[in-house]
């Protein structure tokens, strides 16, 4: 055999097994056909505030979920159940809004931001002179980001790993923190309400695009670890039912991907016409997309991806058969790169939180 041919055979044969091997990748699933196993995530019944139910804010990899019920910061695990965190001295309330896959949350309790870890509890993370703070976001790496805010304003700040904190210059909140550091929120800028923001350590702050046809105004809410970007950004106005005259701006759920230009995703569909506005809320290294999608006093749950675009998540539950009505789901607030995403719905007068399983493999 010439060196040619046996060149020839390997890069056939290599062919060939590369084929097999595409050929046996499962196809992502589409939306429409993709389903969900519905899991509660229970609550506290004895909190200092009654009046809003359980929210569940982010999950981690291994499916751990925090959030706050009855105005009680918690952390949940399937095997575990609710574990209350507590709350910070003297303080009545906590709220936990972020996790990263060595478990570590944070939130707010009082008037302090805090990381919780189960070796340490809770830790106060301090505040600006005269002001509150908050911490919103957590990356693998222990940074953490959120706000100080005092009489209506707010800074937005970081945490580095160590705890050092640190005002990132300007007005606004940050939102969330990828695992490489890059911060998205959202900039106070006057008149304007607020713009979206894109923060990196070697580039510093820059604002996002806008959707087309509003005024400029928009907020990033999360980001990927391929640096694709998710949020809301006002498109337009539309009338205010009962109120002649009046007119209210009008947002849609957007992503911001690097090199290209804001994508516009959309609103679902809805008997009664479309779901005017939505918001997006998290977004997964597979570029999977969570949100709401809301008119006047509907709003509805999403999933959207590049592929099948936007599904409401109460098509796609596979609800345990009771003879109750099942839940509505309202809002998704997070998604990891298992395709788990958490829900908040309203269950009679209060609100629940569900941590939706995929049923197979997408």
């Amino acid at each position: 055999m010439s060196l040619r041919t046996g060149q020839l055979l390997l890069i056939l044969v290599a062919a060939v097994l590369a084929a097999c091997a595409k050929r046996s990748e499962p196809a992502p699933a589409p939306l429409g056909q993709l389903r969900y196993e519905p899991i509660a995530i229970g609550s506290f019944s004895d909190g200092p505030n009654v009046s809003w139910g359980t929210f569940a804010f982010d999950l981690n990899e291994s499916g751990a979920v925090t959030g706050s019920s009855w105005g009680r910061a918690f952390l949940w695990t399937e095997e575990t159940g609710l574990e209350d965190l507590g709350g910070l001295p003297g303080a009545e309330g906590s709220y936990a809004h972020g996790i990263n896959d060595s478990g570590q949350v944070v939130g707010g309790s009082g008037e302090r931001a805090f990381l919780w870890s189960a070796a340490g509890g809770m830790r106060d993370l301090g505040a600006l002179p005269g002001m509150v703070s908050e911490a919103l976001a957590i990356n693998a790496a222990g940074e953490i980001v959120g706000y100080n805010s005092s009489e209506g304003l707010a800074r937005a700040t970081r945490w580095k790993a160590g705890g050092e904190m640190a005002d990132m210059g300007f007005f606004g909140a940050a939102h969330d923190v990828s695992d490489s550091g890059a911060i998205v929120g959202e900039i106070h800028v006057q008149p304007l309400p607020r713009r979206a923001f894109l923060w990196t350590e070697k580039g510093g702050v820059k604002q996002l695009d806008d959707l087309p046809g509003g005024e400029e105004s928009g907020v990033a809410n999360a980001i990927n670890n391929k640096g694709q970007a998710v949020g809301e950004s006002v498109v337009g106005e539309a009338a205010v039912a009962g109120a002649p005259g009046a007119t209210t701006t009008l947002s849609h759920a957007v992503l911001w991907t690097p090199g290209s230009a804001a994508k516009d995703l959309g609103v679902l569909p809805d008997a009664a016409g479309p779901l005017i506005q939505s918001a997006a809320y998290d977004i997964n290294d597979l570029g999977r997309v969570v949100g709401d999608s809301s008119s006047g006093g509907l709003i509805h749950a999403f999933v959207w991806d590049a592929r099948n675009g936007m599904a409401d998540l109460n098509d796609l539950v596979d609800w345990p058969q009771t003879a109750a009505p099942p839940p509505e789901l309202m809002g998704a607030t997070a998604i990891n790169n298992k395709g788990e995403i958490l829900v908040y719905a309203r269950d009679g007068a209060a609100h629940s939180a569900y941590l939706l399983r995929p049923k197979s493999e997408e």
